[in-house]
């Protein structure tokens, strides 16, 4: 196993709630305590939608897998797996928050109710500038999808999508890295550093 994530693309989380670090590699997933360092390996037996994972997060009660082929979820008390047959795309990033799972896609920006387990999409022009979403984060109590066109950012509170483009000041398109400090958003890109303050 060790062997296997030296080798393989990987990436990893540690659950908030547990001494647990899960990693997702081209192979599977595993998981060790990190206590004691027991690996245990998730093989093709837990019929994951696609074997290639694009991102892994965790809640209270679930690890969150998206792949190439759309959506897969950990039940921590039962142990078991679950396929998303609602979303059988590829996943190019999740966020987890309290109520909602976003997921992030080529399709546009789709947010799963874990109350009522109820999915909704978000798509442009309505919503996003663009229906291929790069990735999904939160700052400053709302939700942010960089897409290639640029920001969309949702308020929970008024139900409201606001995009952020070049026609709002962006230098640039070609975002190299997002950075989240001292309160504000930062954006690196060929063009130089914008930065977004929401005061």
């Amino acid at each position: 196993l060790h062997r296997l994530i030296r080798r393989q693309r990987q990436m990893c989380i540690r659950d908030r709630d547990e001494d647990l670090l899960w990693v997702a590699t081209d192979q599977g997933i595993a998981y060790t305590d990190i206590r004691f360092m027991d690996w245990h390996l998730f093989s093709p037996q837990i019929r994951l939608t696609h074997l290639l994972t694009t991102s892994i997060v965790a809640d209270e009660d679930y690890i969150w897998i998206g792949t190439q082929a759309g959506v897969a979820r950990y039940d921590k008390l039962t142990e078991e797996w679950e396929n998303w047959e609602k979303i059988n795309m590829k996943i190019n990033d999740l966020y987890s928050e309290e109520d909602f799972l976003w997921v992030a896609t080529d399709q546009g920006s789709w947010r799963f109710d874990k109350n009522y387990e109820t999915w909704e999409a978000f798509r442009a022009p309505a919503q996003l500038p663009d229906n291929k979403v790069l990735k999904v984060f939160s700052f400053n109590n709302r939700i942010w999808c960089l897409t290639p066109k640029g920001f969309a950012c949702y308020t929970p509170k008024l139900k409201s999508w606001q995009s952020y483009t070049q026609k709002e000041g962006l230098s640039s398109l070609k975002i190299r890295k997002i950075i989240i400090a001292q309160g504000k958003l930062w954006v690196l890109s060929d063009k130089g550093i914008d930065y977004f303050d929401p005061n």
